[in-house]
């Protein structure tokens, strides 16, 4: 499953919010240097192969942040691999696809808010694939 980092009483699994319906929030109250996020070990991975994960996110608190501020991020073993935006309207949900080659056979994927801002965010429809050519 899932581990958490850096939660507030509204972060976690929510079945109030989704697209559908169930989704993660991501927020950490009132502090831009510390990043709320969550991560899980993945095993199956052919190295040298490159995966895509992808997802539908938004933010939380609409008026917070900065709408061009890459404050929503993806990594693999704590290395940025997708940074995005806010966006101008803050109710909207949006796409995002990052991309990375494996190097093993199990990587730690998360996703993290906050980044360099205080924007915090909803994230659902997490999916993994194998790059089509």
């Amino acid at each position: 499953g899932w581990t958490d980092h850096n939660f507030d009483e509204w972060s976690g699994w929510t079945s109030e919010a989704g697209n559908p319906p169930g989704c993660y929030r991501l927020n950490e109250y009132g502090s831009y240097e510390v990043n709320p996020g969550i991560e899980q070990e993945v095993s199956g991975f052919v190295p040298g192969l490159t995966y895509e994960i992808s997802g539908d996110y938004r933010p939380y608190v609409a008026w917070i942040g900065n709408p061009s501020q890459e404050s929503f991020v993806v990594t693999v073993d704590s290395v940025l691999v997708g940074s995005f935006p806010r966006g101008p309207n803050g109710t909207d949900w949006s796409t995002f696809t990052a991309e990375f080659t494996a190097t093993e056979f199990a990587h730690t994927i998360g996703f993290w808010a906050e980044w360099y801002d205080d924007s915090s965010y909803e994230l659902d429809n997490v999916s993994l694939s194998i790059k089509a050519d």
